[in-house]
């Protein structure tokens, strides 16, 4: 760079003044699991959740202070205690529940047991015997095993026979120890000995009966059995785990010196082996039994889809390997205990330039020498962030005054050469080196063509030949040439096609054979480096091979040579054909099959022939070779579905980022994990007629759907059983003997048919999984239509005899009715036929 010399004392003053300037350490944000609320919106009545279990079937049944909850994956379905209807729940206050087969038993707070059949939903309530006492009622804790329901009591340990509803006592503890600590843990080992954990202690009964005391006598809450077989005890004191001897304790973890919250209250395996387990007030701990390592997650205010609240009392992984916590004050929040697909990160200091909305919002995000990520933000913020110490740098301070006094924003970082870089901003480009920590003006002009030092830049480039482009937000492109002395702008003017299409170069690329690309606010255009000549590219309504779309934020060359455009209407692939004339390809909007095509701000290509594109809808994987698209969400750990230009790249050890509007992902491509989980299908609702409203009962596991003449509307709610919070089911159906083929239903889980005919269909219907791939399992429920009263068999069959009677009678009738009469006139032809014959004689 040429720097005239009486500005040089100047700049190493200003260079000092920046080093000496502190850099402001912030502390970053992170979200590496993504929870998913499932509360008072979906139908649960009340907030304090004591247990959590799964049937057979896949639905998950919630115990809370307010009532038991079926979840179907829709809504809650709540069964309470009814003082009209002895055929209730004897107690709303659900404190323990326990899977027997096709069978729930529930304990409650003061009506001791009552056991729920899946197959018909008739509730069985079991009794105390008068005179035993409260502390007898109040259930802690139940467990169905070889045909006995345990049952831990504030009066201690009970083992009931369900045949017989004859129960005894197999441990009796004191009443004021057990209620000063009520929660309670039964667990049968894979040896068929039943463990008790209680205020009192850990206790085991072996199968002889003999009941013996495992370890100091210290309040004990909790008890999981790991797929080893090994056993987890959660103590007021930590967590431990039960010797292979069976009867002594080793100690797993305690909390740290200063972190009084030792209090094991819930514990859970994931299926990579790991366990979860909830600290009293402190949120949970995720514990890897082999290397002892331990990641701490709690709420963090502020920061959307984190663990809800740090009080949580009851933990359970479903079917489908998701995580499942209750708490006590905000009900049920899901999350994958593999952890969010994309980790969410931000820094939670703000700076005073701007409103709040842009604090987070990322501009442009580039890998240092060092490893490090400069990020630069709406707010007009400069951060370094350190990724092994997870902690954010804020360097604004060290950025040069602007002429006007307004905030300097840095939107687009790019490598200068020797650890410098090259920072883009609102009020000119910007040389920073890292290692001295100074920021200063880089000078845009030689005097003869102008001065453009003040301009906005937008985008940086350097080309294989040295020279620098810029793209402007006003004046179009900037070419820089090595020497740093001579600059030639490639400016616009409204209907000359020597100049740019646009004032604004939003992206700039370099392509194989050397020719420029610009992606500007009006098409695309190109430089070719042999004739000087600048080509335009638009979009044209009239042509399908035309540009998606004429506002370009980005650009791409992949590993085949091929330019990649994106544009607020789409992605294009341009194509170049031994003509030489350039046509354009659309593999997003193929892919995506009449879906809206979103706005692409940023792409990446992570491997040979994977795009990473950044999307106002998310982040979209393209697959070039197949066209197979995957697009994440929100539940996937995305900092927002929006996503900024220009805020994307592809680090050293592989690993991407993605800046939006609410912050940085970064995550590692290959480590995206995709769905193994094949949900099943169940049928929730059956409505016959025309009977309005949405079903709120339980349609119990139905061997058949009868439904009666003159049913017009046949109307099916389906559900998968998946609850994993990435979960995009979409789902299909047909009614064989109906249907001639399958009807993809897309998200709606409603079906309705019109005036069946009758006879005798199989309903039968799938779901995806959340990676979009149809589950070979499926729903069949028989569906029986039926006639008309007039084509029943019996009605038939009684016409039959009825007309088999009537003939009969006719008949009968025939034959025994009397003989004619013999009419006057026949009587007179008879007479005068007798006189003849007498006259005859006569005359002979």
């Amino acid at each position: 760079m040429f720097v005239p010399p009486y500005r040089i004392p100047v700049a190493a003053l200003l260079g000092l003044i920046m080093w000496l300037t502190p850099v402001a350490d912030t502390w970053a944000a992170t979200r590496d699991f993504y929870f998913t609320r499932l509360g008072s919106e979906h139908g649960l009545a009340q907030n304090t959740v004591t247990a959590l279990a799964q049937d057979p079937q896949g639905f998950v049944w919630v115990g809370t202070q307010g009532g038991l909850h079926r979840y179907d994956g829709q809504r809650y379905t709540l069964f309470r205690h009814d003082p009209h209807n002895p055929a209730s729940l004897p107690d709303s206050y659900i404190t323990a529940l326990d899977f027997e087969r096709d069978a729930l038993w529930i304990g409650t707070y003061s009506e001791y047991v009552a056991r729920l059949d899946l197959g018909s939903g008739t509730i069985r309530r079991f009794d105390t015997p008068a005179g035993r006492g409260r502390a007898h009622r109040q259930v802690r804790a139940v467990l169905a095993s070889a045909g006995t329901v345990w049952i831990g009591t504030n009066r201690g340990l009970e083992r009931l026979d369900p045949a017989s509803g004859h129960r005894d006592t197999v441990l009796q503890l004191d009443p004021l120890t057990l209620r000063g600590g009520p929660w309670q843990k039964l667990l049968a080992d894979r040896a068929g000995r039943i463990w008790y954990a209680s205020a009192a202690g850990l206790f085991r009964v072996d199968v002889d009966g003999a009941v013996r005391r495992v370890g100091a006598p210290a309040a004990t809450r909790t008890l999981a059995l790991d797929r080893d077989g090994r056993i987890w005890v959660g103590r007021s004191d930590g967590l431990f785990r039960v010797a292979p001897d069976g009867s002594t304790l080793i100690r797993a973890w305690t909390a740290g010196a200063g972190d009084g919250r030792n209090e094991v209250r819930a514990i859970a395996q994931a299926p990579d082996g790991r366990l979860w387990f909830s600290v009293a007030l402190g949120g949970l701990r995720r514990f890897d039994p082999a290397s002892g390592r331990i990641s701490v997650i709690q709420e963090e205010p502020g920061v959307d889809a984190t663990l809800p609240e740090n009080e949580i009392s009851a933990l359970m992984i479903d079917h489908g390997g998701m995580l499942w916590a209750g708490g006590q004050l905000r009900g049920v929040a899901v999350t994958d205990p593999r952890g969010a697909r994309f980790r969410y990160l931000f820094s939670q200091s703000g700076a005073a330039a701007g409103p709040i909305a842009t604090n987070d919002s990322v501009r442009t995000v580039h890998e240092g020498g060092d490893g490090a990520l400069w990020v630069g933000t709406d707010d007009a913020r400069l951060l370094r962030y350190d990724i092994s110490g997870d902690r954010f740098e804020d360097w604004t301070a060290r950025l040069p005054p602007t002429s006007d006094a307004q905030p300097r924003r840095i939107v687009s970082i790019r490598d200068a050469g020797h650890g410098r870089i090259w920072l883009g901003s609102s009020h000119g480009l910007l040389r920073m080196e890292p290692g001295t920590g100074t920021v200063e003006p880089f000078h845009l002009g030689d005097g003869a063509s102008g001065d453009f030092s003040g301009t906005s830049v937008r985008a940086v480039l350097t080309d294989r030949r040295g020279d620098m482009w810029l793209g402007t937000r006003d004046i179009g492109a900037l070419q820089v040439r090595r020497d740093g002395r001579h600059v030639v702008n490639y400016s616009h003017r409204d209907g000359d096609p020597r100049r740019l299409a646009h004032p604004t170069v939003h992206a700039l690329q370099e392509d194989e054979r050397g020719r420029i690309w610009f992606g500007t606010g009006d098409g695309l255009d190109m430089l070719d480096p042999v004739d000087g000549r600048l080509r335009h590219y638009r979009h044209d309504i009239y042509d399908p091979a035309s540009l998606a779309g004429n506002l370009v934020r980005a650009l791409h060359v992949d590993h085949d040579g091929a330019l990649w455009i994106g544009t607020h209407s789409g992605l294009s692939r341009a194509v170049e054909h031994p003509d030489g004339s350039i046509s354009f390809t659309h593999p997003l909007a193929e892919a995506m099959a009449g879906a809206p095509v979103p706005v692409v701000f940023s792409i990446v290509e992570a491997v040979p022939g994977q795009l990473w594109l950044g999307t106002d809808a998310g982040i979209v994987r393209l697959d070039i070779a197949s066209g197979d698209l995957r697009q994440y969400g929100l539940a996937d750990g995305l900092q927002d579905l929006e996503f900024n230009g220009n805020a994307a790249t592809l680090l050293s050890d592989g690993r991407l980022v993605f800046g939006g509007v609410r912050g940085l992902n970064l995550f590692e491509h290959a480590g995206v994990a995709e769905a193994g989980h094949t949900p099943p299908v169940r049928l929730l609702s059956a409505r016959i007629g025309t009977q309005g409203g949405p079903s709120r009962g339980v349609l119990w596991k139905p061997d058949t759907l009868e439904v009666p003449d003159g049913a017009v509307l046949l109307r099916l709610r389906i559900g998968a059983m998946d609850f994993s919070p990435t979960a995009d089911i979409r789902y299909r159906y047909r009614m064989d003997g109906f249907d001639g083929e399958w009807i993809d239903n897309g998200s709606q889980a409603d079906i309705t048919y019109t005036r069946l005919p009758p006879g005798r269909y199989t309903f039968r219907a799938q779901a995806s999984n959340p990676d979009g791939v149809w589950a070979g399992q499926e729903l069949q429920v028989p569906v029986h239509v039926a006639p008309p009263l007039w084509r029943h068999p019996l009605s038939l069959a009684a016409l039959t005899l009825a007309g088999l009677a009537l003939a009969m009678v006719a008949s009968w009738r025939w034959r025994s009715r009397p003989a004619p009469a013999t009419s006057r006139s026949t009587r007179s032809v008879a007479s005068l036929a007798g006189r003849a014959t007498t006259a005859r004689s006569g005359w002979w």
